[in-house]
């Protein structure tokens, strides 16, 4: 089809072909399909959702930039369509995930004054929120995350919102204050998707403390009735950790050694080994902790606690004579 062409049943197949293309993630052929279609009809009816189409494409290509110009002129030719109000929720979302944390605030702003009853309005607040923390406006997103309790009790946004007036709270300094909202958003919401990522930023907060006891606690809670989930090389670590902290050795290191053994081709080996290493050093067993550095030395010499571990067992091997 050529520039100019009004061919409807050619334009038709065109966004046919077009869909099809993004069902087989082949988005950068749909792109260029799209361009032609706006090229060939530019008063078609369906400019609009080609436009909003497009843009979600370029959203899923990681060309932001292109996507922020395509909704922006959606909006400018079209701004009572019926793609105008999400249009206006992308726009700033992706000014969010540009990381331009204040523009973004302010766009969800506008949306939720020109849109209050619109399904996205929940969302666009919890998000104002989360770009105000992100741009460290504590009080503002302190605001918008209070607003999404009291405004929507009941919708799926409220558990994110409690979250992020946990971290506000943390980063206003008071520790306590967030620790009790955290546990509260897991009792509260015990199956929701953010229960277990609560529970391993409280125990590992907790361990920047030095409180050992609470964040085994919470490593128990987390490992115990989260199991079924993936856990990360981290928690297990962090777990290990915080047994480790309570004088529990044994159990340190029985978590140590799993973590050895189910995350080793994920890339935390060495600090699994290292921690391994010092469990045997506060036990005085200098032959045990030069085997795990030995091994951290052959494997990852190129690994930030390669140094320390040459130090540590340079140390063994004088006490040792």
């Amino acid at each position: 089809v050529e520039a100019g062409e009004e061919n409807p049943f050619h334009g038709s197949a065109m966004l046919h072909l077009a869909e099809s293309l993004i069902e087989e993630e082949r988005g950068g052929e749909a792109l260029e399909l799209f361009d032609r279609f706006l090229a060939a009809y530019p008063a078609s009816p369906e400019i609009p959702r080609v436009l909003f189409t497009k843009g979600e494409v370029q959203i899923g290509e990681d060309r932001l930039q292109d996507a922020l110009e395509t909704f922006n002129g959606l909006l400018l030719r079209h701004p009572t369509s019926a793609y105008a109000e999400d249009g206006r929720f992308k726009v700033a979302w992706i000014h969010y995930r540009s990381g331009e944390f204040e523009e973004a605030a302010a766009r969800f702003g506008d949306f939720i004054r020109e849109n209050p009853d619109s399904d996205l309005a929940p969302l666009a607040l919890l998000k104002t929120g989360d770009a105000e923390y992100r741009a460290r406006n504590f009080p503002r997103a302190l605001e918008a995350y209070r607003r999404v309790m009291s405004e929507y009790p009941g919708s799926p946004y409220t558990p994110g919102a409690r979250y992020g007036t946990g971290l506000v709270t943390l980063a206003g300094g008071n520790f306590d204050a967030y620790a009790a909202i955290s546990r509260e958003l897991v009792r509260t919401w015990p199956d929701h998707d953010l229960a277990p990522t609560v529970l391993s930023q409280l125990g590992r907060q907790l361990l920047l403390k030095k409180r050992y006891d609470e964040a085994g606690a919470v490593y128990a809670h987390l490992l115990g009735d989260y199991s079924g989930r993936e856990t990360s090389p981290e928690v297990l670590l962090q777990a290990a950790l915080a047994e480790r902290g309570r004088g529990e050795r044994l159990d340190a290191a029985r978590k140590l050694r799993e973590g050895i053994r189910e995350f080793s081709p994920r890339g935390l080996e060495a600090e699994y080994l290292f921690e391994l290493a010092n469990l045997y050093l506060e036990e005085g067993d200098c032959s045990g902790a030069l085997e795990e550095y030995g091994s951290i030395l052959e494997r990852y010499p190129g690994h930030p606690v390669a140094p320390y571990a040459l130090f540590d067992s340079a140390g063994c091997h004088l006490r040792s004579g």
